[in-house]
């Protein structure tokens, strides 16, 4: 079955412009407007690359040297696209003219322009898609166990609820971009009393753009997102391998697997992230590294890399910067002499095998020598080595992470170049993994899919030397494989039915402040009040967690973390303990800097707020919704002068003006 890609654009091209004029309909479910908003995260950058490239007749094989194909293809116009949109953005605020209007007219104008150069030109001289009938079907059967994973682990928390709070920051930043106009470069500049994530705000206006496209909320994509994340990622999983050993099995087996990690899952069955974007693309990254290694390399091939790089970056400073970082090894490395290259192919496998064994049998602790912080962080030791043993045995069993390592070093010494380079990264990633830097136990999200690849390689290796000492031909061979791949499967099911159990549970738990979902019927909907009836310059005081979610579905500013931690906050913590509802409401007003203390401030009392009040720790995170249970707080602030009670919610939660408190006051 071969597929032609101009046919591909031009379906592309017409699914924008019918969601453009057709999302609006109100028979259409916010359900359905959430996945279509997932969907334009990615098509709305291509078609901006796509564009470009039609433009200057130009694409990813005559700037990467490679034989292009349709992944590669896309990626590059999607990285190409995404940092071009954030030019342009930056262009129009700088000019006073951005608005997700007029950047939608401008995106609307290229994507007519697009599809009628599409239809006029022959196009670029890019390969068709070529698929069997049966790869066709195993690619469907691929995405769907993805899409199976993601609906699994959200049946407890259901459409729009998320499973985890870490993106109201996002939502904050992108509900204003798209309602209120606004377009900063730092995510600091939106909220100056609010410490958002340091990086750039390029997804952020991605996900503004999506949803404004397709007339959904972005708590909706958020919801929708995984699930085209999770399947995706187990597409480019097997189409990576494939492409690696031009096998079918291990390719299945690798997605397979890996689409089913719950925990500390590489791409986010909890919620899509601007860094599970670059989690996604890595695989066909190292795809596009290899074949830059394989070919004839010139200035044009290098500045194509670095744009990529760039790209990437911009999307997520940190992640984006590991990636770049670790892919230029990874090409530097192959660049070497072949007496270098084979020393450190054959060193490093080695060397991160003897690093599990003896981190294993507690022979070394690696902490003990140095700590090295890269993230910027405060009083958070580095999680002991044996403890990132005990995740790894935990998510994939002794027995199978044995395999791995068994097919680690295995491979190390394989006669294939392409599979001595991908263990040479498997091994760096594992040293790094266990190394004591402070923040780097996330590398995790790398490794995930090497598991898989190598224990099936090693499993592969097994069979060969079986079926030579048994004098076996290849049938036979075959059938000594698949014998032993059935028994694998056997070992790593339970694995999968138990790490999910377990992930299960935790979200149901309240001992571990997850339960079921981040946020309450009754939190959203005092959002969505406050949304509709506060000022637009409306600060919100509470805990820290119940300030950041209200905070990203409100659109109002929180005090947060930049002038509320950890001082201003052990001050309000003792204010609300003293019972003297005067001193809470000076405290309040004491923490915010003077030229902002004539906006509006708001006190949130729910939960959340009890339990982080009997913690007694100014810094302690209540993550999981709380039942309030004592009214005692409430009833002070109601019989405050110093306070107003403006809204509540079944006497869940209670919103509260907080009035300046004037020097001659009683």
């Amino acid at each position: 079955m071969k597929i032609d890609y101009k046919i591909v654009d031009r379906v592309i091209y017409v699914y924008l412009i019918v969601v453009l004029v057709g999302a609006s309909h109100p028979s259409i479910s916010e359900i359905l407007r959430g996945f279509i908003g997932a969907t334009l995260l990615f098509l709305l950058p291509y078609v901006i690359g796509r564009f470009l490239m039609e433009v200057t007749n130009c694409n990813s094989s005559c700037l990467l040297g490679l034989q292009s194909d349709f992944i590669i293809d896309f990626m590059f116009c999607w990285f190409f696209g995404s940092a071009s949109l954030f030019i342009l953005a930056i262009f129009l605020s700088l000019i006073g003219f951005f608005s997700i209007f007029n950047l939608t007219v401008i995106i609307l104008m290229t994507v007519l322009v697009s599809l009628v150069i599409n239809f006029l030109k022959k196009g670029l001289a890019l390969r068709d898609i070529d698929l069997s009938w049966r790869e066709f079907i195993l690619l469907i059967l691929i995405m769907s166990i993805g899409w199976i994973a993601t609906l699994v682990y959200r049946l407890d928390s259901p459409f729009p609820y998320q499973p985890n709070w870490d993106m109201f920051q996002d939502l904050y930043i992108a509900g204003r971009i798209c309602e209120f106009g606004e377009f900063h470069i730092q995510p600091q500049e939106y909220a100056p009393y609010y410490y958002s994530r340091i990086g750039t705000t390029m997804f952020d206006l991605l996900l503004a753009l999506s949803a404004y496209w397709s007339h959904s909320e972005q708590l909706s994509i958020y919801w929708c997102g995984p699930f085209l994340y999770n399947s995706i990622y187990g597409l480019l999983l097997y189409l990576w391998v494939k492409r690696v050993t031009g096998r079918t099995l291990p390719a299945l087996i690798t997605a397979f697997v890996s689409v089913f990690i719950f925990e500390h899952n590489p791409v986010g069955l909890m919620q899509i992230r601007q860094d599970r974007l670059l989690v996604l693309a890595f695989p066909y990254l190292m795809v596009l590294v290899d074949n830059y290694v394989s070919k004839t390399r010139n200035l044009k091939n290098l500045i194509a890399i670095t744009s990529i790089y760039a790209a990437a970056i911009l999307l997520h400073p940190y992640t984006g910067s590991f990636i770049a970082a670790i892919l230029t090894l990874f090409l530097l490395t192959d660049m070497s002499e072949e007496k270098i290259k084979r020393i450190i192919y054959g060193l490093l496998p080695a060397i991160a095998v003897l690093v599990v064994v003896m981190v294993k049998f507690q022979m070394i602790s690696l902490a003990s020598l140095f700590v090295l912080d890269l993230t910027g962080s405060v009083g958070l030791p580095p999680a002991s080595e044996s403890f990132r043993l005990k995740l790894m045995e935990t998510w994939y069993s002794p027995l199978v992470f044995g395999i791995f390592l068994a097919g680690l070093l295995v491979s190390s010494y394989h006669i294939r170049d392409n599979l001595r380079r991908y263990c040479f990264l498997a091994s760096l990633l594992l040293i790094l993994y266990y190394s004591p830097i402070i923040g780097i136990s996330r590398v995790a999200l790398f490794i995930h899919p090497f598991i898989a690849f190598f224990a099936v390689l090693s499993i592969e290796f097994l069979a060969r030397g079986l079926s030579e000492a048994l004098k076996l031909n290849d049938v036979g061979r075959k059938r000594i494989f698949n014998i032993i791949i059935v028994f694998f499967l056997v070992l790593s099911l339970p694995m999968l039915i138990a790490s999910s159990q377990r992930c299960f549970e935790k979200t149901k738990s309240m001992a571990t402040g997850f339960i079921k979902t981040s946020f309450t019927e009754y939190e959203l909907e005092m959002s969505l009040w406050i949304k509709e009836n506060t000022p637009r310059d409306a600060l919100l005081v509470s805990d820290l967690i119940t300030q950041e979610i209200i905070m990203g579905l409100s659109l109002r500013e929180s005090f947060g973390k930049k002038y509320f931690f950890p001082g201003p906050s052990l001050e309000l913590l003792e204010a609300l303990k003293s019972n003297d509802t005067r001193n809470i409401a000076e405290t309040i007003y004491d923490i915010l800097p003077p030229e902002v203390r004539n906006r509006k401030v708001y006190l949130i009392v729910s939960g959340r707020l009890e339990k982080w009040l009997e913690s007694e720790n100014p810094n302690a995170g209540i993550w999981g919704p709380k039942s309030l249970e004592d009214l005692s707080l409430v009833t002070l602030l109601m019989n405050s002068p110093y306070f107003r009670l403006v809204h509540s919610i079944d006497n869940k939660i209670f919103l509260f003006e907080v009035k300046k408190v004037s020097s001659d006051s009683c």
